[in-house]
């Protein structure tokens, strides 16, 4: 091409792409996301991105009537693009402007959210705002203007943005390499999403009418992975990272799959299922795709995290049974060539026999390639009496040379004894649980014990990742097996007795194994939590009267009461002067735990706490925080100090009550009461967050880490994992989750945000020009949702 008609080509598309752009690169980068949206109106930030767009059609036209060189196409082109983007954002942003609700509104949220930092919410709302309250945390900011900006380029972004427009990564909650925790959930501003797969929608449109020369280079080729991927971390991923959007089950069916203008892929589908490229899909997964909004995840996950990711990606298109059939298949009629485990040493095979356990040849090829090649091939000529199915599914067992899937020949047996009348409990019904990580049930099975009270469960996966609890359901209580079940290649099979007990009205047998209080304190409050161990030393489990079983009183002048694992707040029955359980209580030292916390407003300089004794109790321990408070008793007397982030306890032990018995603690000076100052928990030893309904209080020392310093100093973590899971899901449903478009829940989220937000924001955790764009976001949002309430 000529240099002076190229240099005017050049010279005008920078001159029609710098007029439109110029006011945005005036504002720059340091002039804040906050104020981005203020600068123009919305008439004005169309008329700027209808502008940009007929640039981006012009300078493709230049392109493509060769006035422009590849090279200049291809920076013009990527500048254009990116400011494109960055007008768009500006367009969703004034589009979405909100300001702050009038003054009587605003003080009836601030209300509400103190209210709110008190009272705590239920555990799916906890783990949701955690997961959005860590991301605020990794914003960084400007340091001149305050404006948020992307970790990955350090564009200018919105709090709200689900990814950075100028380079397209991730703003998700980050990530961390340990694939046990991967639990994400995007903020997602369905507006601006919408209004980028617009944008996607024209400048994909656009791209693809381009010739061939125009189109960007193929990515390099992903590395093949250093050894087998793992079906079961893959999953783990995906449920955390990819779920929201493609489905729990892969059909592209997420939550947030319809806020999305390209809907994601059926990978469930067999055509789908087929056509999918392992490497590509890895490139995918690592790179993003903008013009699908698929975002980059290569700063998130590691290679060997991706892969897992796309081999169980691999595996939601194939079911057990065909694989099954594809495997008995592969062994009667191709085994003979390339050998039992696909390593093309069958005693039949050619000299040059593929090998189909090699990584990097199999994961450039998809199934259809392999049935391509298949079909190709004069060596399958003789195997003309296989249908195009069972080639499909023999293909598919050869996929599992590379993507090892764990196998199904596990057994889990046992037996049911009634210890009440010391002999085997048949025809009761048995459930196995198969649980990934800690708590996440992926199944149950279920199935009858026998006459003798043997039960068996066969074909399980056999997979060091997944593990299995027994559960027998008799007389409407569920009873948990003796031991927690992990099946390995080594050790396929497994044996766990069931002991069940008949039921009583009578309490004679039960007693307090463990009582524990901590008290701190604030100029004109007493907060307590308080722990109740409770044992069982009979041999029937114990029922009470009319649904209740065991009652407590609380001192005088308790309030906001809130109990752990009540989240349906059916659990515990007000009584006079107290509060009775429902829960059965079952033979055993830990046959029920209860932990609660309240307030006891304090009027005076002093305070008696007295607690009555329902049933005898064996050990009574009482933490009081060091504020300058003085508690004088003689049921229990002081043993030892403990400092624990920054505050200094004290531990007073008591032993041997009766039913009956008061326990009586004097309180004084408390009107001398001292602020305690709560220290960071030292690397590594921070505390679990979202798992107890606790408030923050004023001195800083938060519910949180009044239970774990109780469990530590008590031993009461045995505890959560005999009685906590799953028994409860025998005796009561599990309260329903609300939709996420219910106004209700997103209120109380909103407030939970808020509150969380202020508590990280006085424990210096977050930034505050971050803290004060997200919580103006926030109250908008909140009040529109009141008024429509």
């Amino acid at each position: 091409m000529e240099p002076i008609p190229l240099t005017i080509s050049v010279a005008l598309v920078l001159i029609s792409i710098g007029l439109v752009s110029y006011p945005l690169w005036r504002q720059g980068r340091k002039t804040g996301s906050g104020s981005r949206a203020q600068a123009q109106s919305v008439e004005e930030h169309q008329a700027r991105y209808g502008a940009v767009l007929a640039a981006i059609r012009e300078l493709m036209f230049d392109h493509e009537m060769g006035k422009l060189a590849d090279d200049d196409y291809q920076t013009l082109l990527a500048r254009a693009k990116l400011n494109a983007a960055r007008i768009q954002q500006e367009l969703t942003d004034a589009i979405n402007q909100k300001t702050e609700p009038d003054p009587a509104l605003a003080a009836t949220i601030d209300a509400l959210v103190r209210e709110q930092r008190r009272n705590g919410a239920d555990e799916a709302l906890q783990v949701d705002v955690q997961r959005e309250i860590e991301r605020l945390k990794q914003i960084p900011v400007d340091e001149e203007s305050g404006a948020p900006l992307c970790p990955h380029c350090g564009s200018a972004i919105e709090i709200g943005d689900l990814f950075c427009t100028a380079c397209g990564r991730s703003l998700q909650s980050p990530l961390t390499k340990d694939e046990s925790d991967m639990s994400i959930e995007p903020a997602v501003n369905k507006q601006a999403v919408l209004a980028r797969a617009l944008l996607f929608l024209l400048l994909t449109g656009l791209l693809l009418a381009l010739p061939a020369k125009a189109q960007a280079a193929p990515p390099p080729q992903a590395p093949a992975p250093d050894e087998p991927p793992s079906i079961t971390n893959g999953r783990i991923i995906w449920d955390g990272a990819c779920q929201s959007c493609h489905g729990l089950t892969g059909q592209g069916d997420g939550p947030d799959a319809a806020d999305l203008a390209f809907p994601p892929a059926d990978f469930t589908d067999p055509e789908t299922a087929r056509g999918l490229v392992p490497t590509e899909a890895f490139d995918v997964i690592k790179n993003g795709r903008l013009d699908k909004e698929m975002p980059a995840w290569e700063d998130d996950l590691t290679d060997a995290s991706i892969w897992n990711t796309v081999a169980y990606i691999w595996a939601l298109g194939v079911s057990p049974e065909k694989l099954s059939a594809g495997e008995t298949v592969y062994l009667e009629t191709c085994a003979v060539c390339h050998g039992e485990r696909g390593a093309g040493d069958g005693p039949d095979a050619p000299a040059d026999m593929p090998d189909l356990t090699d990584q990097e040849a199999m994961l450039q090829q998809s199934q259809a390639d392999l049935m391509a090649k298949y079909a190709a091939s004069e060596q399958h000529a003789d195997l003309d009496q296989l249908d195009e199915e069972n080639v499909w599914r023999a293909l598919d067992y050869t996929r599992t040379f590379v993507f090892p899937v764990p196998t199904r020949d596990g057994v889990q047996t046992g037996q049911v004894i009634n210890v009440t009348s010391g002999a085997p409990q048949g025809d009761v019904q048995v459930l196995l649980h198969m649980l990934q990580g800690e708590s996440e049930e992926l199944f149950t099975l279920a199935t009858f014990a026998d006459e003798e009270g043997r039960y068996t469960f066969d074909r399980l996966p056999v997979d060091p990742a997944f593990r299995y609890i027994v559960e027998v359901i008799y007389e409407g209580i569920g009873y948990l097996g003796e031991a927690t079940t992990i099946l390995s290649a080594e050790a396929p099979t497994s044996t766990v007795d069931v002991k069940v007990y008949a039921t009583t009205g009578d309490d004679d047998a039960l007693y307090i194994d463990q009582m524990q209080l901590l008290l701190t304190f604030t100029p004109k409050m007493v907060s307590v939590m308080h722990a109740y161990i409770v044992g069982n030393d009979g041999d029937a489990t114990y029922i009470g009267q009319d649904g209740r079983t065991f009652a407590f009183q609380l001192p005088a002048g308790a309030t906001d009461v809130v109990f752990q694992n009540d989240m349906n707040g059916q659990r515990f029955v007000q009584i006079d002067g107290g509060y009775a359980d429902t829960e059965p209580v079952m033979p055993s030292e830990k046959g029920l735990a209860i932990y609660g916390l309240y307030d006891i407003p304090v009027t005076e300089g002093a305070l008696t706490i007295e607690l009555p004794f329902p049933v005898d109790a064996k050990s009574v321990d009482v933490l009081v925080n060091e504020q300058g408070v003085i508690l004088e008793s003689d049921q229990v007397t002081p043993t030892e100090t403990v400092e624990f982030r920054g505050s200094t306890f004290v531990r007073l032990h008591g032993e041997d009550f009766v039913a009956g018995d008061v326990l009586k603690l004097a309180l004084s000076e408390l009107e001398a009461v001292e602020p305690v100052v709560q220290e960071e928990a030292a690397a590594g030893g921070g505390l679990p967050s979202g798992d107890f309904l606790g408030d923050l209080m004023e001195n800083g020392l938060d519910q949180t880490a009044w239970r774990w310093v109780i469990l530590a100093l008590g031993g009461l973590v045995l505890v959560a994992g005999v009685l906590l899971y799953p028994a409860t899901r025998a005796r009561r449903p599990s309260p329903a989750v609300p939709a996420e478009n219910d106004l209700e829940t997103r209120r109380q989220k909103l407030l939970l945000l808020l509150a969380e937000l202020d508590d990280a924001r006085e424990a210096g955790e977050i930034d505050p020009a971050v803290y004060e764009e997200a919580r103006a976001q926030y109250r908008a949002e909140l009040a529109e949702i009141m008024d429509q309430i």
